[in-house]
């Protein structure tokens, strides 16, 4: 019996992409699904590529190449287990995953929270996971989860997968950047069981190319598009919360500040997402800036 899918997109990262398949622990229960979002001939060995000997581990190609999006919905349908568990390939588990996978495989919990550390690729320490952590903490000492469910990291969690099924969740956007923020929102629209553990299940790491450094138009056009979709999707049950406002806020004021007038152009797109909220913050500032 598959207890645990983990789904993993690839590109062209074969030697991260290896040492994250190493960190799972070999266990009858796992499966691990591993998407290559055509990856470069010239960067991959697809004779040896990773995991292509582990029992555990079945590969698709996927030869599109439409981002790590869409490979996660070209891996969803092959998912057996009971849980669902993401991840990037440059990121790795640590050994109490191990520990958090005997502890919640019985449980009956929609979405499982857990913390991460994080490094550089170098091995350095990076803050990446600090404020993640933060909400997962504030979650375990104050039974508020609102903030964990606001911020959009899909990874690192386990997600109940009859929960997603029966919710029609199993689905990510398919954009370059903040694909997984829809998948994101649903489960905090829709989510009614839930726990947060102190267990640090896994590294996150960081690098100078992360897609998250990306500070182009294009990128922060994105990701304020998907923020606001999520906005409108969440706003029913955490509206009263300034976070979620705030965060989409946030999204505009970085395309005000690299160009005014893809601001204004943008900005009945964030009065249509997110109306009086958006307005509020938006004065707020204008009067901070004046």
């Amino acid at each position: 019996m598959i207890n645990f899918s983990i789904l993993i997109p690839h590109k062209n990262r074969p030697v991260l992409l290896q040492k994250c398949i190493d960190s799972i622990p070999l266990r009858d229960d796992v499966q691990v699904i591993i998407v290559d979002d055509n990856s470069s001939p010239d960067i991959v060995d697809f004779n040896n590529f990773p995991g292509k000997d582990n029992p555990m581990v079945q590969v698709i190609f996927a030869k599109e190449g439409k981002g790590a999006g869409y490979a996660r919905n070209v891996g969803l349908p092959y998912v057996k287990g009971k849980w669902l568990c993401i991840t990037g390939s440059d990121d790795f588990f640590l050994p109490d995953f191990n520990v958090a996978m005997d502890k919640f495989v019985n449980t009956e919990y929609d979405v499982v929270f857990f913390k991460t550390i994080s490094q550089y690729l170098d091995g350095s320490i990076s803050d990446r996971s600090d404020y993640w952590n933060e909400t997962v903490s504030t979650a375990i000492k104050y039974n508020d989860f609102s903030d964990v469910f606001i911020c959009s990291r899909d990874a690192f969690k386990f997600y109940s997968v009859s929960f997603l099924r029966n919710y029609d969740i199993m689905h990510f956007h398919e954009v370059r950047w903040s694909n997984d923020v829809f998948f994101s929102a649903n489960v905090a629209r829709f989510a009614q069981k839930y726990y947060a553990s102190n267990i640090s299940i896994a590294c996150v790491t960081d690098s100078k190319d992360n897609l998250t450094k990306d500070s182009s138009m294009e990128c922060l056009v994105v990701r304020f598009i998907e923020e606001g979709k999520s906005v409108r999707i969440m706003s029913p049950r955490y509206g009263y919360k300034d976070s979620l406002h705030y965060f989409f806020f946030r999204r505009w004021f970085s395309i005000y500040k690299k160009s005014k007038i893809y601001a204004a152009l943008y900005f009945p797109y964030a009065i249509f997402y997110d109306g009086t909220s958006f307005l509020r913050l938006f004065f707020s500032a204008l009067f901070k800036i004046n």
